[in-house]
């Protein structure tokens, strides 16, 4: 890192561990909440598709708004926004306001995207960029390690406790990102904000419609095996909750410790885009296969692990990709285009994956054989060659 953006670097990852903080707080929290309510199985999963589907709208909108008016002042919005969100959630009194709330916090969840246009900004090198996003994917795996054990603990004074903490580190991440995060797009132009519809050229565009489908499929893929490992684990290997809980935390770790230090290492060995992604993904499609075929629970759970570990890899890889293929005023937009795109494969993963178990019971190879296949077609979208000429968004 170069020394003189250390500073907003490191205030940015703390600005995003307060967020992964808040989400990872609730996330043990949200079923057995929805649940009071009377929501049976469906309905929790609409309350989440609710969550994704307004993130899917909203995020590439308030993208492009950071490239007109600065990625602080919407940095600070969007988590004001997740913090209301979780008091009015931690308050509902029906499930009308349930739905309010989760779509209030998809509306303004847009922190990500507009973190990661602020990284953009701030690098012009596209080794130092690409770490820069890896160090704050790993900063997010420190939020979810630590989050779901401390709303765990919550919980056992109040069901409502863990939401106003959550509440709490969105509005200490507002405080930091209003009183110590100095404005890095400061040439931002006065351009009128462009539309959803307006954005979605991004999907049309050779430059930027190959990653953006890829960030889509490996997305889809990736929830869907979330649904498939634990219904492998509860069926197969007979694993507790208490242990599954284990294992998530294992992945968190090797989260931490592949996007904080093993993408330097990809860097060293693979330099081009392109191939370092289509390298990490074919690896993710080994272990896919070696899953499929192992039935001993300790081999199972390495594999996974195996999976998981190159699976966040492929994020920074790709939106360092993505921020190459595009000019500076439009990283925002582009970025928000992105995320929307994570939050269209949250939707997609998890509803195919229920679809196909409901349908073939506890068969969950079929749901393994498409998620293999969604690996397998991000592969094969990309142009050949690694260098496009930088559009602009109309």
């Amino acid at each position: 890192m170069k020394k003189k953006t250390s500073l907003p670097i490191f205030l940015l990852a703390l600005v995003m561990l307060a967020n992964a903080l808040g989400y990872g707080t609730i996330i043990p929290l949200l079923y057995p909440y929805a649940a009071k309510f009377g929501l049976n199985d469906f309905q929790t999963g609409m309350l989440f598709v609710a969550f994704s589907l307004a993130q899917f709208v909203a995020t590439p909108i308030m993208g492009r708004m950071s490239d007109k008016y600065g990625r602080k002042p919407l940095l600070v919005i969007s988590m004001l926004g997740s913090a209301l969100s979780f008091i009015v959630f931690a308050l509902a009194k029906n499930v009308h306001t349930l739905f309010a709330a989760r779509i209030l916090d998809g509306i303004t969840g847009g922190n990500v995207s507009v973190a990661n246009a602020a990284i953009s900004d701030i690098y012009d090198n596209d080794q130092d960029r690409t770490k820069a996003f890896a160090m704050l994917g790993a900063t997010f795996g420190v939020g979810f390690l630590v989050g779901p054990a401390l709303g765990g603990l919550a919980s056992a004074y109040s069901m409502e406790l863990p939401f106003f903490i959550a509440a709490g580190f969105c509005a200490l991440s507002s405080l930091l990102s209003a009183t110590l995060l100095k404005e890095t797009h400061t040439k931002h132009d006065k351009q009128e904000t462009t539309s959803f519809l307006g954005l979605t050229q991004l999907l049309f565009k050779p430059a930027t419609s190959p990653i953006l489908i890829a960030t889509y499929l490996i997305i889809t893929g990736q929830s869907m095996f979330y649904l498939l490992f634990q219904s492998i684990s509860t069926h197969f290997f007979s694993v507790t909750v208490q242990e599954m809980g284990f294992f998530f935390t294992a992945l968190g770790l090797v989260s931490i410790l592949v996007q904080g230090f093993g993408i330097r290492i990809f860097l060293k060995k693979v330099h081009e885009k392109r191939k370092l992604f289509l390298l990490l993904v074919t690896s993710t499609i080994v272990f896919l296969i070696l899953v499929s075929l192992t039935t001993t629970r300790n081999y199972f759970n390495l594999y996974t692990l195996l999976y998981f570990s190159l699976f966040s890899s492929q994020g920074a890889v790709l939106v360092s990709w993505l921020s190459q293929r595009v000019k500076k005023d439009d990283y925002g937009a582009t970025l928000g285009m992105n995320q929307s795109m994570t939050s269209l494969g949250q939707v997609t993963g998890p509803f195919l994956a229920g679809m196909i178990l409901q349908k073939y019971g506890q068969s969950p190879w079929i749901v393994l054989g498409v998620v293999t296949i969604f690996a397998a077609a991000a592969l094969v979208i990309f142009p050949l060659h690694e260098k496009q000429e930088k559009i602009d968004i109309q």
